[in-house]
């Protein structure tokens, strides 16, 4: 039994396909793309990404990929992204879907409109994946304090928990004796950004608390803020957001409580 667990050992595993090298290939186009990418100061243009310094690499839009996939290989791409890019994959997909259903509906969307509009009307069903993304990051939150019975809305849960991790981190960089800046000024720790990113190389635009509001501010429902950051300038970080219920820590005096309110 021993000589036949050995060879079995001995087999190696089959290659993998063209399709997933390929579907690899577009993941690693697509997180490089949300992160800005690269090393060389590249950037997302209209139709292609620019490379950067000495670059010039064609590079795979979000809508590109969108409009060109079916949804089963979607899914499957979908489960290779890292949280940024699936959030740009999502965006896609969500714009695509409703541009097919309503030039279908006008009758421009040509002989096999219909047809595409029926499948793209599935397209913001990336639910599985932003759990599956969830469930990685904080292991011990998924499902916590969910009903069994309700369709949890994974991914306005990542943001919501990843905002109030930055919120939090940022409240104690600015409880700091040495921090004498404004609010939107406050720094996320590289830990963070690399666990939406999936990189060690955070652009600066994604190190400032100001971005991850701006971007994900609107996915909030709930949040805890420290009476550090009650100020007027929080309140414009966190314009966009549809905030149903706001908690706070550490309140030293009602003043700060009333500003808040008022603004």
């Amino acid at each position: 039994m021993a000589a036949a667990a050995a060879e079995d050992a001995a087999v190696p595993s089959p290659p993998p396909s063209l399709l997933s090298l390929c579907l690899e290939a577009v993941a690693s186009h697509l997180t490089a793309g949300a992160g800005g990418v690269g090393q060389a100061g590249g950037r997302w243009g209209r139709d292609h990404y620019d490379g950067g310094e000495g670059g010039g690499d064609t590079m795979i839009t979000p809508e590109e990929v969108a409009e060109a996939l079916p949804w089963e290989l979607l899914h499957r791409l979908a489960s290779l992204l890292p949280p940024a890019a699936l959030e740009a994959l999502h965006h896609a997909a969500h714009d695509r879907c409703c541009f097919s259903a309503a030039t279908a509906a006008v009758g421009f969307a040509g002989p096999d409109g219909d047809r595409r509009g029926i499948k793209r009307s599935r397209c913001e069903d990336f639910n599985p994946e932003w759990q599956a993304l969830f469930g990685l990051r904080w292991p011990r939150c998924d499902n916590a304090g969910h009903d069994g019975l309700l369709t949890v809305d994974w991914q306005r849960q990542y943001w919501e928990k990843h905002l109030q991790e930055c919120l939090d981190e940022a409240a104690e960089s600015a409880l700091l004796p040495s921090f004498c800046g404004s609010i939107d000024e406050l720094t996320i720790p590289a830990k963070i950004v690399s666990c939406i990113l999936h990189t060690k190389d955070i652009p600066q635009q994604y190190s400032r608390l100001s971005f991850h509001c701006s971007s994900f501010g609107c996915y909030a429902r709930c949040l805890r803020l420290q009476s550090v950051l009650c100020t007027a300038e929080i309140s414009d970080l966190l314009q966009g957001s549809k905030l149903e219920k706001l908690m706070f820590v550490r309140i030293i005096s009602d003043l700060e409580v009333i500003t808040m309110a008022i603004t």
